[in-house]
């Protein structure tokens, strides 16, 4: 599977290289000082008291997710409607687009304003930009996903789709859980938050 992470920050730059560890063909698309550094250094991942160079492709510019099976959209939640429509022209109905972003609405207008399936995701992971092209891990790194109850039937993903995506995760060692009833996951995050 062909992966672009939009909005590379420091989540999106973590579950990007776990994925490009694990051999996947990963773009990240970011801030032109982070894309830079990648492409100068690869992108640093600190993480249990080590410091990986994962080598990954990045970019700034959103066409570069073209082709891209799985796209992780992990952009501010204020920026979704604009991430959206830097999005709508390179993604098919073929594309499955997750939203790995805090908040509570994210994945309902994504799957609003884009051509393909959206699934959203509860993030539970403790990250940093350290600098330009460096993540910082804390701890964690597990995913709840599941469908937003009264989603379009475009937007509603199918129960394999979701199993496919729990073990393409699990072999970058990301765990990754089925949830009845995302958006309650998602409320009790906001709310612990």
């Amino acid at each position: 599977m062909r992966v672009a992470v939009m909005g590379a920050g420091a989540v999106g730059s973590f579950y990007g290289a776990m994925l490009a560890r694990a051999g996947h063909d990963v773009t990240l698309i970011g801030r032109p000082a982070h894309v830079q550094a990648i492409q100068r250094d690869g992108l640093q991942l600190r993480m249990a008291q080590q410091t990986h160079a994962v080598q990954l492709k990045s970019s700034s510019d959103p066409a570069a997710i073209v082709g891209a099976d799985l796209v992780l959209c992990c952009v501010k939640s204020g920026d979704t409607e604009a991430a959206a429509q830097q999005l709508a022209p390179y993604l098919t109905a073929d594309t499955l687009l997750m939203s790995l972003q805090n908040g509570v609405d994210n994945a309902t207008t994504l799957a609003r304003l884009l051509p393909c399936r959206v699934i959203a995701a509860v993030v539970y992971v403790a990250v940093a930009l350290a600098g330009p092209g460096v993540v910082q891990h804390f701890g964690r790194g597990d995913l709840a996903i599941g469908a937003m109850p009264g989603g379009t039937q475009s937007s509603v993903p199918e129960w394999p789709t979701l199993q496919t995506l729990v073990d393409f995760f699990a072999g970058a060692m990301v765990p990754v859980r089925i949830v009845p009833d995302v958006a309650a996951e998602l409320w009790a995050k906001l709310l612990v938050n």
